[in-house]
């Protein structure tokens, strides 16, 4: 598909508004679309706005670019909608099940939570949950530790951080570069320490990316790596073994809004990992999610559960999608949310994954070189703390009162 001519004048009027417009038809699913956006986001550096409409992307960037560099750019938003169109071609959702209806309409909690001061936000992604508010996230996080210690799950606690290298072994890198956040050190040498003091006394911290060393480790962006981290090149537990965490997971996320609760930055996650026969691993994710339909009618929350595929970037994505789906490797839970003001006013409801239910099959495994029997495989669930608070606070309300029982303060 390419794309219509145009003239001098129109070439020019489009540099000047720093709107590069490639008519190209996207098709209306919203991985498709969030995969197109956070691609073509990453094409240039000045790149501030993507929308993706029914029949045009539209990317916000410098006039210049536009006017130097509009022709190649264009060309390579084409080449992204092809390649999320062939990825997505076999990557089909299928709802399993439902849980309860959701009301016609959810009530944002944010504009209240701020006023209260139980919100506090520190950028697009990043914010401090306190008060009620806060005490809400504890509550969860207890009762989803409650389900993990009644199948008799270990509790581990892991460092912020993961090595480079481990990322790499367990294939994140390559499936997610854009999400890395990397850790670097100070070199230790007289020029790099008067940098940092240099931009210390400054008061903005800016301007001391040479004083630092090449990053060897990544804020971690899931729980479960950490444990694998720690089993590596070793043998794997005896039998059927579980272990639980939580812990703050970080990820440079592409589409953040600022008044958004659902898509962060900075996140929690309860995770339950558990490693053994195949057939054990298949039945225990399958019993937890059985416990979390429980969970989520007692809590009276609306919820889709759907195969699904994590959200690949790039080339890596061109296969991973279609197998991750055909496979059932990965269920999501989805909860309805309001809408995010300034951005979707359309839907009155939203449906934000708020846990998820995989199976690595052998692939954490042997990237960790774990030596496990021949039928053993590993598998997490995931509940993402922030996410089920937005949901119980736009279906309950903000007042602890109302919330369930086992919730309350």
């Amino acid at each position: 598909m390419t794309e219509p001519h145009r003239s001098n004048a129109e070439l020019a009027e489009t540099a000047d508004a720093g709107m590069l417009r490639v008519e190209v038809a996207v098709e209306p699913r919203d991985e498709v679309r969030r995969a197109v956006r956070e691609q073509v986001s990453c094409l240039d550096p000045s790149v501030r706005t993507v929308r993706v409409g029914d029949g045009a992307v539209e990317v916000e960037l410098d006039p210049e670019v536009v006017r130097v560099a509009g022709d190649r750019l264009a060309g390579a938003v084409r080449d992204v909608v092809e390649r999320a169109r062939k990825s997505f071609r076999r990557a089909r959702e299928q709802v399993l099940f439902r849980i309860g209806t959701p009301p016609p309409t959810l009530v944002d909690p944010v504009p209240a939570l701020l006023a209260r001061g139980d919100l506090r936000p520190h950028g697009a992604g990043r914010w401090t949950w306190a008060g009620p508010a806060g005490t809400l996230i504890d509550r969860l996080d207890a009762c989803f530790a409650r389900l993990a210690r009644e199948i008799g799950a270990e509790t581990v606690v892991h460092p912020s951080t993961v090595r480079l290298d481990s990322l790499a072994r367990a294939g994140w890198l390559e499936s997610f570069p854009h999400n890395a956040l990397m850790v670097s050190a100070v070199r230790r040498a007289a020029d790099a320490i008067a940098a940092i003091e240099a931009a210390g006394a400054s008061g903005d911290g800016c301007g001391c990316a040479a004083a630092l060393e090449d990053p060897v480790e990544v804020l971690a962006p899931t729980v479960c790596y950490r444990l694998f981290e720690a089993l590596a090149d070793g043998p794997a537990p005896e039998g059927l073994r579980t272990f639980t965490a939580v812990a703050c997971c970080h990820r440079r996320e592409l589409d953040v809004h600022p008044a958004d609760l659902a898509r962060l930055q900075c996140f929690h996650m309860r995770e339950i990992v558990f490693m053994g026969p195949g057939a054990k691993v298949e039945s225990m994710r399958h019993d937890l999610l059985d416990a979390l339909r429980g969970i989520l009618e007692g809590w009276d929350l609306a919820a889709t559960v759907s195969t699904a595929n994590d959200p690949f970037f790039g080339r890596a994505a061109d296969g991973k999608r279609g197998y991750q789906m055909l496979q059932r490797l990965k269920i999501e839970v989805r909860l309805a949310v309001p809408p995010v003001a300034g951005r979707d006013e359309d839907d009155p409801i939203r449906w934000v994954a708020a846990a998820s239910f995989n199976h690595h099959q052998r692939s954490l495994l042997d990237g960790f070189a774990i030596a496990a029997p021949e039928d053993a495989a590993s598998g997490c669930v995931e509940f993402g703390l922030e996410r089920l608070a937005l949901a119980v606070l736009s279906r309950h309300g903000i007042e602890p009162e109302g919330w369930p029982e086992d919730l309350r303060p």
